[in-house]
């Protein structure tokens, strides 16, 4: 009996495409997919802040002053950021602009953009290199008004070495 390797390619696509897409749900809400993002912290990953005035140039914005984010890939694996968000935390808040991108998947949160013009949300860092982001602000800021521990969250989805992740670190 000969078996037709297009019929066997067929069955194991249909395979693997059950599997990408099926998910556990309960009550109705999905609490599970194979490609969910789960919180795994990278040990090898430094991550700095500091204040700065900045010129918007992008028409519309009128924002002069930033918190700059420093995202350092130290591994020896790529690491490609799906998503970063940053969130506000404390009894004071920090002054971010009005028109800062809100997170559509996390409201809370505003959405962290990379590469040349700031347009994109995720980014493939080398291992040795560093990626630069920052979230607008509405006026200047000090650092001992908003010290190093105390200026918030970083929400990071993230793919390394083959695996999803959640990394999120206290600025």
């Amino acid at each position: 009996m000969i078996i037709d390797p297009n019929f066997l390619m067929n069955v194991l696509i249909k395979i693997v495409s059950a599997l990408v897409g099926s998910a556990i749900v309960y009550g109705g809400r999905r609490v599970f997919n194979w490609f969910d993002f789960v919180p795994r912290r990278l040990e090898s990953l430094s991550i700095g802040t500091y204040f700065s005035s900045f010129q918007a140039t992008t028409p519309g914005d009128q924002y002069n002053y930033v918190l700059c984010l420093q995202i350092a890939n130290q591994s020896g694996k790529p690491l490609y950021i799906v998503r970063a968000i940053y969130f506000l935390r404390g009894s004071r808040k920090m002054p971010v602009y009005e028109n800062a991108w809100r997170s559509s998947k996390k409201p809370n949160g505003y959405e962290l953009k990379f590469g040349p013009q700031w347009k994109s949300i995720d980014i493939l860092i080398q291992p040795g290199e560093r990626a630069d982001t920052y979230l607008p602000l509405a006026k200047p800021v000090i650092d001992s008004v908003f010290p190093q521990g105390k200026r918030g969250t970083l929400y990071m989805e993230y793919i390394s070495d083959g695996k999803t992740g959640i990394h999120s670190a206290k600025l």
